[in-house]
């Protein structure tokens, strides 16, 4: 079946539709088993026979094979396995007897890394494995050195962050971001209060706020940050200098009951002036030097 592993295995016609609205890939029942159980004929081989099947993968599956192999699980709806299937791999490849595969063994690690940052597009999409998972792996991982160059015309980020790449936990999901006016900048928030702006060269922290910061925005000229939490304060800093301007700002004489996240913020055309608006339809206007 490997000559049939190839790209767009899953036959899927377009980027747009998630796994989810298709009603079935067009992948045949040989391609199927053989994506879901070629490490369990390995495992059941002898010892000999295990190392030149070994062999034989490290040729095979180290570059866009084990991609067309993802897309093909994507397809059918398990790419939950292929975390354990490559775990599986890992431990053969650490037992005395097994020969030494370098090439294999750094793929293997590699691959674990990129399946579980990616699990979330594996799931969804056979084609976002290439347009997002792919264009999104950092240039220093050997999947990307042994796959990204078989796809010359993917898309690519114009500078990876490692920050991001280790702020998908629970605790640290983004949940806004904006560009500065000049593109200079771009600040993301997370649920843990931790605002982050990259200045497209190199990121440094901005803030930890204790409180979830729900929305952002620049000044027009790019040289102040508002930002708006869950609790209702707000926040004015300088950009270029980093110090703060205000905050925390919080709406006085509001009751308790009327204290709601703040859900949008802008400053005037000017920057002399931001607004604030609540999710509780709240609207407060403040003035940016005073």
């Amino acid at each position: 079946q490997s000559d049939q592993l190839c790209f767009n295995v899953s036959n899927t016609v377009t980027s747009y539709w998630p796994n989810r609205n298709i009603q079935e890939h067009k992948i045949d029942d040989h391609m199927c088993y053989a994506s879901l159980h070629w490490l369990d004929h390995v495992c059941a081989a002898s010892r000999d026979e295990i190392v030149r099947l070994l062999t034989v993968l490290e040729t095979f599956f180290v570059g866009p094979k084990f991609l067309f192999w993802l897309e093909a699980l994507s397809a059918i709806g398990f790419s939950r396995n292929v975390g354990a299937i490559l775990k599986e791999i890992e431990m053969i490849l650490s037992h005395p007897w097994s020969p030494q595969y370098d090439k294999l063994e750094s793929f293997i690690r590699s691959a674990i890394q990129f399946v579980d940052d990616c699990a979330p597009v594996l799931h969804a999409s056979p084609p976002h494995i290439y347009l997002s998972a792919l264009a999104f792996c950092p240039p220093s991982s050997a999947v990307y050195l042994h796959c990204a160059s078989y796809f010359p015309n993917l898309a690519r980020p114009l500078r990876h962050s490692t920050y991001l790449s280790h702020s998908s936990q629970p605790s640290q999901l983004p949940l806004t971001a904006t560009f500065s006016s000049d593109g200079s900048y771009v600040v993301v928030g997370f649920d843990n209060g931790e605002v982050r702006a990259w200045d497209m060269a190199s990121d440094r922290l901005i803030l930890k706020d204790p409180s979830p910061v729900s929305a952002m925005a620049f000044s027009a000229d790019g040289c102040y940050l508002v930002w708006g939490c869950e609790n209702g304060s707000l926040h004015l800093r300088n950009v270029s200098t980093g110090s703060f301007v205000h905050g925390p700002l919080n709406l006085q004489g509001l009751a308790p009951s009327a204290v709601s996240a703040v859900a949008m913020v802008r400053f005037s055309p000017d920057g002399g002036r931001f607004m604030a608006c609540t999710r509780k339809d709240v609207l407060s206007i403040w003035c940016s030097t005073t």
